[in-house]
């Protein structure tokens, strides 16, 4: 099983553990890799195109009220570029994009969002702690700081790696899996702060075909708890199943 790193979806077509690939000893598993390479293998685009779209919902509480409503997330990936679309809401909700194009090591990737323009006190999926360029992974491309001791996740052996954002100070704790550089769990720091201002955890998973997928994601901050689970999913290769032409809606 090899874990991919997009938000919502990893794929199982290659049933070897993850190899990296080292200096002078040749292929070795992940869980023996420098921290280094484990986050090489964690950043690594998808190799051939693929499609997908995802429906469910979404609850979340804080000190300003609940909310619960549906949920729908699409996506485009290719070795360039990840595009993905979120609404919440029915019909015509809150739509959200994210664009994100891979550059050379060591640059960071350039990510681009379009996000909703919503009435003063509207609840939004920022209110839920839900942000966009999560999607996309894109803290795994902040700069190396430490890897911390490791931990298990749910009974999943984890490497525990500690980045920073190379402008704002900002910092993550990714849980990675020590076998395929997928990250369970995440948690943001501002800067100077010990303490986490939101955490993401994976919680359920199931099979599409070749495909496992996230069912169920946590999110939590200091006052507030948020919720997402996904009851259906289409993921497919364009080459074999053409990508339907609503997969994004329409501006």
């Amino acid at each position: 099983m090899n874990l991919v790193p997009s938000f919502f979806l990893f794929s199982v077509l290659a049933v070897a553990p993850v190899m990296l690939r080292a200096a002078a000893d040749g292929p070795v598993p992940a869980a023996a890799a420098s921290a280094g390479q484990l986050l090489e293998a964690a950043r690594r685009p998808f190799l051939e195109p693929e499609w997908c779209r995802f429906r469910g919902e979404i609850q979340w509480r804080g000190a300003r009220g609940r909310f619960q409503g549906p949920l729908a997330l699409a996506m485009r990936l290719a070795p360039d570029r990840l595009e993905a679309e979120l609404v919440l809401g029915d019909g015509d909700g809150q739509l959200s994009r994210v664009v994100q194009e891979y550059r050379p090591a060591p640059e960071l990737p350039m990510v681009a969002l379009t996000l909703p323009e919503v009435a003063p006190g509207a609840v939004t999926l920022r209110t839920m702690g839900v942000e966009p360029d999560d999607l996309t992974f894109s803290f795994l491309y902040w700069k190396l700081a430490q890897e911390l001791p490791g931990e298990s996740i749910r009974g999943q052996p984890c490497r525990v790696l500690e980045l920073v954002h190379p402008q704002r100070l900002e910092k993550v704790r990714a849980w990675l899996h020590g076998e395929y550089a997928f990250p369970l769990r995440v948690q943001w720091f501002l800067p100077g702060e010990s303490l986490y201002n939101r955490q993401l955890e994976f919680t359920d998973f199931k099979r599409d075909g070749a495909f496992w997928y996230p069912t169920g994601i946590r999110l939590a901050g200091p006052e507030w708890r948020t919720r997402i689970q996904f009851q259906a999913a289409a993921i497919a290769s364009p080459a074999v199943t053409p990508e339907p032409p609503d997969l994004f809606r329409k501006p």
